[in-house]
């Protein structure tokens, strides 16, 4: 048995192409439920690029990190962002339309 680890997606809401903010996160929730059973969302103000927004941020419990990425990666796409933001073991990757990052594999790089 893996022993899950807390891995951070940093999701801004500018420019997402809903209607309502609520709608956007509504959206991420049921990307987020329909694969991992625990979870939580904090909402907040971030900068990106010198600008303020508003922002969440998703903790996910999971022993499959990779999961977590492609995850971002289909949140990116539902709200047609530039890229969403994964906190790994202490270091910073983005979700980005050519990119998914392999974090395993990424990280063993860094280190």
């Amino acid at each position: 048995m893996s022993i899950p680890e807390i891995i951070t997606l940093h999701i801004g809401l500018s420019g997402h192409g809903f209607s309502k903010d609520e709608e956007a996160i509504d959206t991420v929730t049921e990307i987020l439920a329909a694969r991992f059973p625990s979870f939580s969302i904090t909402e907040g103000t971030g900068f990106f690029r010198g600008h303020r927004e508003r922002t969440f941020t998703a903790m996910i419990a999971t022993p499959e990190p990779q999961e977590v990425a492609h995850a971002a990666s289909v949140i990116r796409e539902s709200l047609d962002q530039d890229g969403v933001g994964i906190g790994y073991r202490g270091y910073y990757f983005r979700a980005t339309k050519l990119d998914v990052p392999d974090l395993k594999s990424s990280l063993s790089k860094l280190l």
